[in-house]
């Protein structure tokens, strides 16, 4: 099999290929050519005595052990990186990397904030903030699961069994109205939402504010009239009369300065902020990181 840093570098590199959609991508990052990260996966393959790609297919595709054989790889790098995460521990500095997946509407509002505290206390630890592989809510909780990610910032309820779960802060959402909406009142309901049509991301039927203003009235679900990805898009799109966007209050503040109409939820529309990780798998970095999480959340309470 080889040393444990050569293979710890093919391990690298197959994972690359994979996260980062294709072998010239992957050489990029690197710092490889394309043809040295080819070769690095046919040693890899001949190391391991399988085939792990599907030779002719476009874009690369795992072969069925390929597909086994991911999780267990994953595995077996974020064991080196917790050993030599805490190697540096024990030398009295936090050093390596802290890996964490976020929710795009909450990248901001907490999560920034708490990067920015760790990176005070711990500068010699590089932060990497992915995007999970969709944009839904279950996507953030497998991607901390499947170990490639230490810490998950998401929100509840999240496919997060067998994870352990710490609430950060409870978020209260406002309704964005175009413009020329007519609102007599500071707070708005359901039936407002119903008249006007709602601009929503593409897993809004996972999210939180859904299932609250479903319970209030099913006719919720044909309320939609446009779906987008690009949720820095729907106080803009609301502007322009597309319909009422659902947003948080720093999105609200710039809606309301394109002139639209803003207004809080009668009953309070709100969601639970959650970090997530794996209790028997957190590295020296992602264990400061929860502190850091368990003072924000009794600062908030």
């Amino acid at each position: 099999m080889g040393n444990v840093a050569s293979h710890t570098r093919l391990f690298e590199v197959f994972v690359e290929v994979l996260d980062g959609g294709g072998i010239g991508a992957a050489a990029t990052r690197l710092g490889m050519s394309p043809s040295a990260v080819s070769q690095a996966l046919r040693r890899l393959e001949s190391s391991l005595g399988v085939e792990l790609y599907q030779r002719h297919s476009r874009p690369l595709r795992l072969t069925d052990t390929g597909e086994t054989l991911e999780p267990v790889i994953r595995t077996a790098l974020n064991s080196v990186a917790v050993v030599r995460a805490a190697a540096a521990e024990l030398r009295g500095v936090l050093a390596g990397e802290l890996t964490i997946a976020a929710l795009p509407s909450l990248a901001v509002e907490p999560l920034a904030g708490l990067i920015a505290e760790f990176r005070t206390a711990h500068p010699g630890v590089v932060v990497t903030v992915d995007q999970p592989r969709t944009r839904s809510i279950r996507a953030v909780a497998d991607s901390v699961r499947d170990g490639r990610v230490d810490i998950g910032i998401t929100e509840l309820p999240s496919n997060s069994g067998g994870l352990v779960s710490l609430h950060l802060e409870e978020q209260t959402f406002f309704a964005v109205f175009p413009p020329e909406a007519e609102m007599y009142a500071p707070t708005v309901g359901i039936e407002n939402l119903l008249e006007c049509g709602l601009i929503v991301g593409p897993y809004w039927e996972e999210s939180a504010v859904y299932r609250q203003l479903r319970r209030l009235d099913q006719r919720i679900d044909d309320a939609v009239t446009v779906r987008t990805e690009h949720r820095e898009t729907f106080i803009y799109l609301a502007a322009q009369g597309l319909g009422a966007a659902i947003v948080l209050p720093d999105r609200a503040r710039i809606a309301a300065q394109l002139g639209c109409r803003v207004a809080q939820f009668d009953p309070p529309t709100v969601r639970q902020a959650v970090v997530i990780s794996q209790a028997g798998r957190l590295s020296p970095s992602a264990r400061a990181f929860l502190r850091i999480c368990r003072r924000h959340a009794a600062h908030i309470h």
